[in-house]
């Protein structure tokens, strides 16, 4: 076989590790919502709260709109919503945040978030619930401030790295995650939920804007590496 022949084997074969291999979905990148022209099928979600065993997130009493504004986002367009009731209302992501999401695994949730108010710490919390069984997994965020950032007195936007250590069950509060339980959520993803809820009584408006859900960096020097060492070894 002559060099070329031998380059476009090795070119085949990187392409069957890639598709082999990496998860199913890697290759797609990250999962964008900038609101850049529209809400992105983004909507509230309205969880029921007991004073006594604080909010079940995975049990919605209503669901409201968000309000779509084109300019003032992080930046462009973004999302808000005041506070339309009693109980504890969440961004509710669409469907393209959905489903497997396995190939996310070890990646990013990254978001900017703000309100007018930040005196109610009890629901603080980015929300992911499996489809089947219906796992609830709860991770604390810092409390928003009234200008875009990842939360007060940080000028980054919210990250969460995307591993079973970030999360507990059912509130902030709750045991640690298992990986087989945080795996089987990522594998069907039902709902991710962004807490608004962050103001004592209905006077807070919360906003949010540039939310991306990133795979877990895969560089492409260690595919050039291993594709090297191939074609060396086909040359020998």
């Amino acid at each position: 076989m002559d060099l070329r022949g031998r380059i476009r084997h090795v070119a085949v074969a990187v392409s069957v590790f890639i598709a082999v291999l990496l998860p199913v979905g890697l290759a797609n990148g990250d999962v964008v919502s900038s609101f850049s022209s529209d809400a992105d099928g983004w909507n509230i979600a309205d969880c029921n709260y007991s004073a006594s065993t604080g909010t079940n997130y995975n049990s919605v009493n209503a669901w409201f709109d968000v309000v779509h504004n084109s300019t003032g986002g992080n930046p462009g367009g973004y999302i808000d919503r005041f506070d339309p009731t009693g109980l504890t209302y969440m961004f509710n992501a669409p469907s393209k945040f959905l489903g497997n999401k396995s190939a996310y695994r070890g990646g990013t949730l990254s978001f900017d978030l703000k309100s007018t108010y930040s005196d109610w710490t009890n629901d603080n919390v980015v929300v992911l619930i499996g489809a089947d069984p219906a796992i609830v997994m709860v991770c604390e965020i810092t409390m928003p401030p009234t200008s875009w950032s990842g939360g007060i007195n940080n000028p980054n936007p919210y990250s969460i790295d995307l591993v079973y250590t970030s999360f507990k069950y059912n509130s902030k509060s709750g045991s640690a995650v298992t990986q087989a339980d945080f795996n089987s959520v990522m594998a069907d993803l039902s709902a991710l939920r962004i807490s608004a809820e962050y103001g004592q009584g209905l006077v807070e408006t919360s906003s949010l804007d540039s939310v991306s859900m990133t795979p877990e960096p895969v560089t492409l020097a260690i595919l050039a590496t291993g594709s090297l060492g191939l074609l060396r070894r086909r040359k020998h």
